[in-house]
């Protein structure tokens, strides 16, 4: 029992795993977690302004106790990220947040 939970888990990691290393070479998506005071984890991407395919967009996002999403630190600060923290919050999305932050930051362009 306890060996087939670990298989099990060890899957799902490799699965995840894959994941964000296609995230990571298709979009230039990376997850980096913070340990401070606000326990958050940054989302940084590359690859959208065709000019400087390096340079980083990124935000941080937090789970306050009462389980809703704030975000923190948009970086370049774009137009239309508060908005996507309500829509967040009221239909759990996480990964359609990310990908109209996404849009946002390229839309700033």
């Amino acid at each position: 029992e306890c060996k087939r939970n670990l298989e099990t888990k060890q899957s799902k990691l490799q699965t995840l795993q894959a994941a964000a290393k296609l995230y990571s070479d298709r979009l230039g998506l990376s997850f980096q977690h913070s340990q401070g005071e606000t326990n958050s984890l940054r989302l940084t991407f590359t690859q959208i302004d065709r000019r400087d395919p390096e340079k980083p967009f990124c935000f941080d996002v937090c789970v306050k106790d009462d389980n809703t999403y704030e975000i923190q630190q948009v970086v370049p600060d774009v137009n239309g990220w508060r908005q996507l923290e309500q829509d967040l919050n009221k239909d759990n999305d996480f990964s359609k947040f990310v990908r109209k932050m996404r849009t946002i930051f390229r839309e700033s362009l």
